[in-house]
């Protein structure tokens, strides 16, 4: 995966900063006032390291020194809002080795170029290595190179160039010149003629290895390329990049290939795609003028705006996805089927005619991983070899990741070191199983019950960040040999996002679980997703989830519960343009939401929530679920309950923009409030949602639909044994004469949803409303407390229905002493449930109810087979 130049500066900085230290034989500002001082007292060959800070002075290199940040933040190189002249001057006589540049915020504010290498006399080997640096806000050319040599490894160059009547390139501009680009991202960089980015003339040679262009642009009149204009220029590779929404007004959106004399150009395995050239005279990918040359290989050329590639020169291709007037030796004109261009995901799918599609000796050596850091030959067994070699590179900047259905282990309790090849030698966190995953596809992660935290110090950034990974399932004793043996239930797997100081949520992690670039069918099932709190400045929404994907996630089987956000999304925030997040069995609980979506926040796409349950959530808008005006969210078999918001929504509000959609099938939402009322568009507020089958609160007919009513749904206890509602030990079954029970619609009860929240079987006759089934086959019983002490008066409560005032309740202990009968007395209480009083005798002193086996007799009761389920209190 390309890694943020940014990124990849701190952690250098960080896991570096001993050994520069002790290397170095200069300081600034330890022994030198500033940087120019310790240039001046240097020899070739030494390290000079610079504290943190900002530094303005021009500088003049000339010596073959290093510079590098020494600090845990990088030092900043500012210009002057009045300069002189550019920031840094390399002036060297060349023939030795070159200055270097490492970990500098190097940052813009007159009107000159950052960074300028002229040629003063010099021979081979003048120039500048930078590396690690940002290089940013320059309101002309930022880095200028004549007669020079230029390298930059893993730097980024991002919003140079924007003064208006700038001609050339935006970042670099290159005259008689060596160019070596590696690992460097280009964005959102500007010229007004020529090369958005770069613009490079009569330079020998010039290479581009896994870099980005993307957003880069020509604001004027020019023709010379959103990204990259090449102007005589010889020898010139391009491997492994990619060209991304870059823009011009004419002649090439993304690169621009000519000169008097004439470009001679090689692009391997990259993709150009998503350019515009607005004047449809051009071409939006690519556009090559009379005299000039560029050869394809391996590499796509499609989706663009318009005419991908326009030419008047020659253009070569072997093994591309191009048009098909460009076809050569083992061409496609087919579209490249990426993962998801809106959100710019091109990684190729599954069906892609450039999967395993490419020639393996074309690929430079040196070229080892794709643009995100992925093995470059990985071979999809499932996919058939069209290409050259074995196993075949793909076409384009990224290797499709071939599934490889394997499962790895995680334990809580593993001694430390493992593998994960079993529970045996189980990972003991899960982080580190995500981090080191073995397979480079889709690797099944078995998690056994315990907490587990993204991060094991305050870095709040850390999140569980599904990328490759296809299914994570928790929920496990620790030794399952099959899926269908785990109860996770029983065995609860909780991702905590509480880091740092434990109970102290200021430091916890934003996000606990993320999905960043993962796929389609990406799985999580059988967690607790906790104690996330998103009150980033940027991180400000999805505690507990955030999706942001090229994907569409299934959720299974998880509780989110006492998550937080500051914008939206307490529980979740999903916001994926053409993408289908989908929840079933899932419990949202007392999440916060800040603005908006206490449990959900649905900004973009659709939204499934099948068999949920949403407690205690809330925000100021849409307490349990917010959906957006370009969202649509469909609701079957759900209970809402106790959600509040402060102004509109205390279960639903959605915008009534042309792309909102809701539709709330066989469901309740009830004793939700928006600004203290429960009437129905406290329950769904913002427009005219389509409801079907559903008991809503103050439901008064105007919605329509068939089957709705506002009769009281007879939860079982909706405000638990602490008699608080809207937590984790509200129980919102339905009591056995609860006009929730078989009033369902079974025509749209989703075929996957074969249980309720509860693991009962989904229909016991026809389907009730919500997201408990009355009448299961196992009773579920709930104390207070696991320790039961002999005296105590337990009140033991049911939802009614039972024909006689007793009933005998048969007890297994522990530790094994044989089983006791209890005969409970009672009668009905006021609510129509009924509520017996037990003391507990001596015998069963210290009983757990909580891992007992408990089974009922009883006499017949109402309901025929139904059975009952019970509280403790």
């Amino acid at each position: 995966m390309f890694t943020s130049p940014k990124l990849m500066a701190v952690l250098s900085l960080s896991l570096g900063l001993v050994g520069r230290a002790s290397a170095a034989g200069l300081s600034v500002p330890a022994q030198y006032a500033t940087i120019q001082e310790a240039i001046d007292a240097a020899s070739d060959g030494d390290t000079i390291v610079v504290g943190p800070g900002e530094y303005s002075d021009p500088l003049v290199i000339d010596r073959a020194v290093t510079i590098e940040s020494g600090a845990f933040e990088q030092a900043v190189l500012a210009q002057r809002a009045v300069n002189p002249g550019p920031m840094i001057t390399v002036d060297l006589p060349g023939g030795g080795v070159v200055p270097e540049l490492r970990d500098f915020l190097i940052k813009g504010s007159g009107f000159e170029s950052l960074i300028r290498l002229d040629s003063v006399g010099g021979g081979p080997g003048r120039g500048l290595i930078l590396r690690d640096c940002v290089v940013q806000l320059c309101s002309v050319t930022a880095v200028q190179v004549r007669e020079s040599q230029l390298t930059a490894v893993n730097c980024e160059f991002e919003f140079n160039g924007n003064f208006v009547g700038l001609a050339r390139g935006g970042a670099i501009f290159a005259a008689d010149s060596e160019l070596n680009l590696v690992d460097c991202e280009f964005d959102n960089n500007d010229a007004e003629l020529a090369g958005g980015a770069i613009l490079a003339r009569s330079c020998d040679p010039v290479t581009i290895t896994s870099c980005l262009f993307k957003s880069n642009s020509l604001s004027g009149t020019g023709a010379g390329g959103g990204a990259l204009r090449l102007n005589d220029c010889s020898n010139v590779r391009i491997v492994n990049s990619l060209f991304a929404a870059n823009r011009a007004p004419s002649g090439a959106g993304a690169i621009s290939v000519g000169g008097a004399v004439g470009s001679s150009v090689e692009v391997i395995n990259c993709t150009i795609t998503s350019n515009e050239e607005w004047s449809d005279n051009g071409g939006d990918g690519l556009k090559v003028d009379a005299g000039s040359s560029v050869t394809l290989i391996n590499s796509i050329v499609r989706g663009n705006r318009g005419e991908d590639i326009l030419s008047d020169g020659t253009v070569f291709a072997e093994y591309s996805a191009v048009p098909a007037e460009f076809a050569g030796v083992a061409t496609t004109d087919q579209e490249p089927q990426f993962m998801n261009r809106y959100f710019q995901n091109f990684v190729l799918r599954e069906n892609s005619p450039g999967v395993d599609a490419g020639r393996n000796d074309a690929v430079p050596f040196d070229v080892v991983a794709d643009l995100n850091g992925t093995g470059r030959f990985l071979n999809d067994p499932e996919i058939p070899d069209t290409g050259v070699g074995s196993p075949t590179v793909d076409m384009g900047c990224y290797e499709r990741v071939p599934f490889v259905d394997a499962v790895r282990y995680v334990r809580a309790d593993a001694p430390p070191g493992g593998d994960g090849l079993s529970w045996a030698t189980a990972y003991r966190e899960l982080r580190d199983a995500m981090a080191d995953t073995p397979a480079p596809g889709f690797t099944d992660l078995w998690v056994a019950e315990g907490t587990y935290r993204p991060d094991g110090g305050s870095w709040r950034s850390a999140s569980f960040a599904l990328q490759r990974l296809s299914r994570l399932y928790g929920g496990f004793a620790g030794d399952e040999t099959s899926l269908d043996q785990r109860d996770w239930r029983k065995h609860p797997t909780i991702l905590s996002g509480d880091i740092g100081v434990l109970g102290d949520s200021s430091d916890n992690s934003y996000r606990v679980v993320e999905f960043l670039n993962s796929v389609d069918g990406t799985v999580l099932d059988g967690f607790v997703i906790e104690g996330g709190n998103a009150d980033g400045s940027i991180s400000n929404s999805g505690g507990g989830i955030f999706h942001v994907a090229p994907s569409s996630p299934i959720i299974r089987n998880c509780v989110i519960r006492n998550n937080q956000a500051t914008l939206g999304g307490g529980g979740a925030h999903h916001t994926a343009r053409d993408r289908h997040p989908r929840y079933l069995n899932c419990r949202f609980i007392a999440n916060q939401g800040g603005l908006v979506g206490g449990g959900i926040y649905q900004d973009e796409g659709m939204l499934t929530l099948e068999g949920c349950e949403f407690n205690g959530n809330s925000a100021e808008r849409g307490g349990g679920l917010r959906v957006g005006d370009d969202a649509q969210a469909f609701l079957t078999q759900c209970t809402l309950a106790a959600n509040q918001a402060t102004t509109f929504g205390g279960g639903i509000q959605f915008d009534s923009g042309d792309g909102a959609l809701i539709t709330v099938q066989n469901s309740i939402l009830w004793g939700n409030t928006a600004n203290g009322s429960t009437d129905q568009v406290a329950q769904i507020s913002g427009g005219v949602p389509t409801v079907h089958f559903s008991c809503v609160q103050g439901f008064d007919g105007t919605w329509g639909g068939a089957g709705n009513f506002s009769a009281v749904p007879g939860f079982a206890d909706a405000d638990g044994f602490n008699d608080i509602a809207g937590d984790d030990d509200d129980r919102l079954f339905l009591c056995p004469n609860s006009p929730c029970v078989d009033a369902g619609d079974d025509s749209v009860l989703p075929e996957q949803l074969g249980e309720d929240l509860q693991g009962n079987d989904r229909v016991q006759g026809l389907v009730d409303l919500g997201a408990y089934e009355h009448g299961a086959e196992e009773l579920l019983l709930f104390a207070n407390a696991t320790s039961l002490p002999a005296g105590q008066i337990l009140r033991l409560t049911t939802c009614g229905g039972l024909e006689s005032s007793t009933m005998a309740l048969v007890i297994t202990r522990v530790d094994a002493i044989p089983l006791f009968e209890i005969i409970a007395f009672g009668g009905f209480d006021g609510e129509g449930r009924q509520a017996f009083d037990i003391l507990v005798p001596a015998g069963l002193t210290g009983i757990e109810l909580g891992l007992t086996t408990i089974g009922i007799t009883r006499p017949a009761h109402v309901g025929g087979s139904r059975e009952i389920a019970f509280l403790f209190e």
